[in-house]
């Protein structure tokens, strides 16, 4: 499966006014409001494998991920390959990983809340020392879809008025260890 996604930076844009716009403008669905806490491991030489530990306010439900996500394929969209599997015990999870030669490279802590437009998943992000962030996106199973997908995706961007200056390539991972960086 292949997710097509878009991510804008909120500089001065009010994340619960683009709330309000997705759900009484575009005719999106609110959903779940989540707390995501997603450790990246590296390995040597290895893909970087996500473990995230996500808890529904709501429901007062907590879900752990094993997620994978590929190389990006060149775009104005940031198209990868995710495969992504449930994990029972994290703590476990962490532990084979380690055993495995994975190391915890950064840690991204961030609130979401999910609005669905049939195929099209908006989530604003609230991300622990990056601030604010919309991401749109949709899953393809089939490759000649994702030019397509990129298109709708970018078309809603611009219904919403977001300007295309404020669109970021750059995964939280990077954000992260970019802001680290500068820190260190």
């Amino acid at each position: 499966m292949k997710e097509i996604e878009v991510k804008v930076k909120l500089e001065d844009i009010s994340p619960m006014a683009l709330a309000k716009q997705l759900t009484e403008e575009l005719d999106f669905v609110s959903g779940a409001v989540v707390k995501d806490e997603d450790v990246y491991y590296q390995g040597n030489g290895q893909p970087i494998l996500r473990l995230r530990t996500s808890r529904d306010i709501l429901a007062g439900i907590t879900r752990c991920y094993l997620t994978y996500k590929g190389p990006r394929e060149d775009s104005v969209c940031k198209i990868r390959e995710e495969i992504e599997t449930g994990v029972e015990d994290p703590q476990a999870t962490a532990l084979l990983l380690e055993r495995l030669g994975f190391s915890p490279l950064v840690t991204v802590k961030k609130t979401r809340r999910y609005y669905y437009s049939g195929v099209v998943t908006a989530c604003l992000d609230a991300v622990e020392g990056l601030g604010p962030f919309l991401e749109l996106e949709m899953l393809s199973a089939q490759d000649s879809q994702q030019q397509e997908a990129g298109e709708e995706l970018l078309a809603i961007l611009e219904k919403m008025g977001l300007d295309p200056r404020h669109l970021t390539y750059q995964t939280y991972l990077e954000l992260a260890l970019e802001k680290e960086g500068q820190q260190g």
